[in-house]
């Protein structure tokens, strides 16, 4: 090899060296990188917006809603906590009295909803319901507000709001007030009903036998004892809110607590015309 060879074969190399300059030096590239950076913050900060935020923002809420020291005269009602029920508690006042002091316990805490609506025709929020609900009976009050993309909602009522018996509304035996997120889509969880849970179910559900995999509880009944299974289910608290009878056909649906599946909740049907004849079934549900 000459001189003059070994030369260009140095300057072929820094010549090389030269042309290929730094991603951080070439506009195409960084103009990508900086694109790519700016969708991403674009989608993180979306994500926050519609979701992280919100989301945050209701359990801070929701913290607040369990910290509510309840006023005189009221008391836990732990069976109507069902899903996303932050709040829930019996008395002896009249909704109307009722809504009016727990919204300003409510109030005291840094929530604030709107003054209470009372009597039949309000529209009241119910859970895992699309359309909006009217009660149809005189003892329902209602409070709702939008709420970090939710709606929180306080119901109190000493009749289930929907539906009569004997043409006139079924009475809960004192009044239920329940302060709870409504929006939240609702499904069926992989966690079947274990024995012990059966056990302490309210009514006559106590203690039935499941099917084969405890995913659902059904319960015969008689078609006569129609009133008698609903008002076991309102006594024990459970949040009925319908009672439909159209000819000989009666129903009722209602939710309650699921007592150690924080934020889940247990479906009641109480139905005079299923496949298997009258029945009360039990399904779990989030």
């Amino acid at each position: 090899m000459t001189a003059l060879q070994g030369g260009d074969v140095v300057t072929s190399q820094q010549w090389t060296g030269i042309a290929r300059r730094p991603w951080y030096r070439r506009p195409e590239r960084l103009a990508a990188v900086v694109l790519l950076a700016a969708l991403a913050l674009g989608t993180v900060t979306w994500w926050l917006v519609v979701h992280g935020v919100p989301e945050l923002q209701v359990r801070v809420d929701s913290a607040k809603l369990r910290s509510v020291e309840l006023p005189s005269g009221f008391e836990q009602a732990p069976w109507a906590c069902a899903g996303a029920t932050s709040l829930c508690a019996w008395t002896e006042l009249p909704p109307e009295e009722a809504a009016r002091e727990l919204s300003a316990a409510l109030a005291d805490a840094g929530v604030t909803l709107p003054e209470a609506s009372c009597g039949s025709g309000i529209k009241i929020p119910m859970l895992d319901a699309e359309d909006p609900q009217y009660s149809r009976a005189p003892g329902v009050c209602s409070a709702s507000s939008p709420r970090h993309g939710l709606t929180l909602g306080l119901v109190a009522r000493n009749q289930v709001p929907v539906g009569e018996l004997d043409g006139a509304p079924v009475d809960y035996p004192r009044t239920l007030v329940t302060v709870a997120w409504y929006g939240l889509e609702g499904s069926v969880p992989e966690v079947w009903l274990a024995p012990e849970e059966i056990a302490a179910l309210p009514g006559r559900a106590a203690g039935a036998p499941c099917d084969a995999s405890c995913m659902s509880l059904g319960v015969p009944i008689l078609a006569d004892e129609f009133p008698e299974v609903v008002a076991e289910l309102v006594d024990a608290g459970v949040v009925v809110d319908n009672v439909r009878c159209e000819d000989e056909h009666c129903w009722a649906s209602g939710r309650s607590a699921r007592p150690g599946y924080p934020g889940a909740s247990l479906l009641y049907l109480v139905n005079t015309a299923t496949e298997r004849g009258p029945e009360l079934s039990v399904v779990p549900w989030y």
